[in-house]
């Protein structure tokens, strides 16, 4: 492992530290890292997804998941509804099919 990547994320830097950051942890495959990192903030598994889900599938289905049911209970208008399909459609295209199915499931009984 490098050592400059042993402290952990930036909590307060620029969205491009943030960038650099991930780009590195990419290239570095620390994918652990990428993971916390993700956990950490949750909006950003549309855009990392492709890289995790190799090593931690279910992992991803669960940020997934979670991303979906609070991006649902926020939205209010059409543009809002569209991103929530969009998020439940890339997770069944990331192989999540079941797990969609079961969130879609959810939402209508809601």
């Amino acid at each position: 492992m490098d050592h400059h990547l042993s402290g952990h994320y930036p909590d307060d830097g620029t969205s491009r530290e943030h960038e650099v950051y991930t780009r590195i942890l990419i290239e570095e495959g620390e994918l652990q890292r990428l993971l916390d990192y993700v956990k950490a903030r949750p909006a950003y598994i549309a855009k990392f997804y492709k890289h995790l889900i190799p090593a931690f599938p279910e992992e991803v289905y669960h940020i997934f998941a979670g991303q979906i049911f609070e991006e649902a209970s926020r939205a209010s208008s059409k543009h809002g509804y569209r991103y929530v399909c969009s998020l439940i459609q890339t997770l069944a295209n990331a192989g999540g099919q079941e797990h969609a199915g079961k969130i879609v499931h959810s939402l209508l009984e809601r």
